[in-house]
């Protein structure tokens, strides 16, 4: 198969990787990158950050008692770049790109923001959960989403409270994530 039919067919491949993709055939190829699975590791910038709510107000307490006031804001939008060269990283050196960019896709699909979020951990932790399902049932993936960290934050869960509940998970699962009204299948 030439280079740029692969191309055409948008399946996610390096250049180095065309010649050895036109050897195995496109199916053999499908099926390996389908079967692909891996467990990412804590990126080693972010293992030291805060893993909770609780441990983020810590982390700013401690940092607001230090002399440097921009020292929060520059840890964290370090810590943001850090993960985001991370997954750069993953995209470039991934031995199935194919498998990368479904997470990419289910990333924008199960959206949640580092800006929004502000716990490099949590969004790690998301990443890893679509990365665990992104070619798996899709009924499993969005449940495994609504345990996600990022996902609760992002849509303000958190800030449920008796009395006023908070409907915009729910709304979202729904309305944007499922359209329950339109899918016979979930």
């Amino acid at each position: 198969m030439k280079r740029e039919h692969l191309w055409s067919l948008r399946l996610g491949f390096s250049s180095k990787q065309a010649e050895p993709i036109a050897n195995l055939g496109i199916e053999q190829f499908l099926k390996k990158s389908l079967a692909f699975s891996d467990t990412p590791e804590v990126p080693p910038s972010i293992k030291e950050t805060p893993k909770t709510l609780v441990e983020l107000k810590n982390f700013r307490d401690m940092k607001r008692d230090s002399s440097d006031k921009k020292a929060i804001t520059q840890d964290f939008f370090r810590f943001g770049l850090d993960l985001k060269s991370w997954w750069l990283q993953r995209i470039y050196e991934s031995e199935f790109p194919l498998h990368e960019k479904m997470n990419l896709f289910w990333s924008n699909h199960f959206v949640s923001t580092y800006q929004t979020i502000k716990i490099p951990y949590f969004i790690f932790e998301h990443y890893s959960t679509i990365n665990t399902h992104s070619f798996g049932n899709y009924k499993t993936l969005v449940k495994e989403m609504m345990y996600s960290n990022a996902m609760l934050t992002y849509l303000s869960n958190n800030q449920n409270r008796k009395g006023k509940i908070n409907e915009n998970l729910g709304r979202e699962l729904l309305e944007l994530f499922t359209r329950f009204d339109k899918n016979p299948y979930l």
